[in-house]
């Protein structure tokens, strides 16, 4: 007998686990921590993405057990097999070998007989889980949802999913900063695009910064201490798009752990704005002034916001003050002679 490897594999004999483990094999199976436990009745063996992982299992739960993982040495009771380099550490009870879409381990003396993979897996169909390394993962992965220990991605390449057994909440969150990453890498020059042109941007490029934005939220959700760098992603590339009610809920969530950021409010004040919520808008702008009177930017949100609300008098003061403070600032020069150009009497 034979089980599949196809990512990082910790390996332990089913006749250790009869003699060191609480309950044998069937109480190990019932511990592992993810879906990809597999047994071909002489070798157990749980998967994982990631060395952190790997480590958390031996270090905090087989050897507790009485399980010996030498760093050295032939004597152990517990061996890794990576699907691509093969044993991490010298056995002398495993045969080890790789095949073109995984890898294969049998205990020495086993009888060659069917291969057995985690649930689900058959030799004739395509892996659902397969190794990728992390970095890889973060670039072309689409990050889904983590449900009982097991995260999902969708390979933006090849359109399958993958599911990633995960111990150690450290690997994800390793993980999710390196899509973190690789999100502003591929979206970050259409920042520059929008803000010289707001309708410049194609139909199919707003739609895929939703998207982006829509996983940076579901990132955030299970990466806390990412938390707050992510929502604030999601909410400029909700705004790049122009999808201004989720980014003002974005940002809204944003400023709920980051109260003083005042390019926040600002955000903030500019979808309120653009959804003619006016009341609101005015109420953000005047946060972002609270918190940097001195930012020009701010300022001109104030005299936007006043003139969307008919207040032109209070407008013109915020204008002047913003041209005060960036007396090159071409929005409100705009704003200035356009409320000047206005007769009409305040509301």
């Amino acid at each position: 007998m034979a089980i599949v490897v196809l990512t990082r594999a910790v390996i332990v004999p089913v006749e250790v686990l009869k003699r060191k483990w609480p309950g044998g094999e069937a109480s190990y199976r019932a511990a592992a921590p993810n879906k990809t436990y597999r047994c071909d009745g002489h070798l157990a063996a749980v998967e994982f993405m990631t060395p952190g992982d790997v480590e958390c299992w031996i270090e905090q739960t087989l050897k507790p057990a009485g399980l010996r993982f030498p760093e050295m040495g032939a004597e152990r009771d517990v061996v890794v097999a990576d699907s691509y380099e093969g044993l991490t550490t010298p056995c002398n009870w495993l045969d080890f070998r790789r095949l073109n879409h995984w890898s294969e381990a049998r205990l020495k003396g086993a009888p060659e007989t069917q291969l057995t993979g985690p649930p689900g897996w058959s030799p004739e169909a395509e892996p659902d889980t397969h190794y990728v390394a992390p970095d890889a993962c973060g670039r072309r992965m689409k990050f889904l949802s983590v449900d009982d220990a097991v995260a999902t991605f969708l390979d933006e390449e090849t359109g399958r999913r993958n599911y990633i057994g995960m111990v150690n909440r450290d690997s994800l969150q390793l993980i999710l900063g390196w899509r973190l990453q690789a999100i502003w890498d591929r979206f970050s020059p259409m920042r520059a695009l929008a803000d010289r042109d707001p309708n410049g941007l194609p139909e199919e490029g707003r739609a895929r910064l939703r998207e982006a934005a829509l996983e940076c939220e579901r990132i955030a959700q299970v990466a806390e201490p990412l938390e707050s760098k992510v929502l604030w992603l999601a909410g400029l590339l909700s705004r790049i798009a122009q999808e201004w009610k989720l980014s003002a809920r974005l940002w809204r969530l944003y400023l709920a752990g980051e109260l003083g950021d005042a390019g926040g409010w600002m955000e903030l004040t500019w979808c309120l704005g653009e959804l003619g919520e006016k009341e609101e808008a005015l109420v953000a702008a005047k946060r972002a002034v609270e918190i940097e009177p001195d930012n020009p930017g701010a300022a001109a949100n104030m005299a936007a916001s006043l003139r969307a609300l008919g207040r032109r008098n209070e407008a013109l003061e915020w204008v002047d003050k913003a041209l005060a403070l960036d007396p090159d600032d071409r929005v409100s020069q705009m704003l200035r002679a356009e409320l000047l150009q206005r007769t009409s009497p305040e509301g």
